[in-house]
């Protein structure tokens, strides 16, 4: 699990995120939403910091002023797995998806999903109402044929 988990809805979240900058003074921040919240991290980043694009959840622009990049050396770089995997050779390219693979289906490994129960496809009202009684514990499968 993760140690340090803030709500970007709450209404102490500047409150939060400024709190713990303070405290941890992360020197990177990936940033996977974009929009609002990039901004709201990278203005409490401590100065040298770094922003990595990598993704754009929001689907929002991003707005700030070069001034934040100038007096706190802020550096904004981005992240895509496309260039990187154009460079690999093919048998690169299947040794990294099997390795994705491998650990998808292995138990508490990067990837994979803690699942709680299995169903079959005729126990949907069954499965639904678990996965709401047990959301927290892990997935729930609805197989649809029997193994």
């Amino acid at each position: 699990g993760a140690e340090y988990v803030l709500n970007s809805s709450a209404y102490d979240f500047d409150l939060d995120l400024s709190k713990l900058m303070r405290e941890q003074r992360p020197s990177i921040y990936f940033a996977a939403v974009g929009g609002k919240l990039v901004e709201k991290v990278m203005f409490k980043m401590p100065p040298s910091s770094t922003v990595v694009l990598w993704g754009s959840l929001e689907n929002k622009d991003i707005s700030f002023s070069p001034s934040v990049f100038i007096f706190s050396k802020l550096t904004i770089t981005y992240l895509t797995m496309f260039e990187w995997l154009y460079m690999l050779s093919k048998d690169q390219k299947q040794a990294c998806i099997q390795t994705i693979v491998d650990d998808i289906t292995s138990e508490d490994s990067i990837y994979s999903s803690h699942i709680t129960k299995r169903f079959s496809f005729d126990q949907v009202e069954e499965a639904i109402q678990y996965s709401i009684d047990h959301a927290s514990e892990g997935k729930v499968i609805l197989r649809a044929f029997d193994d």
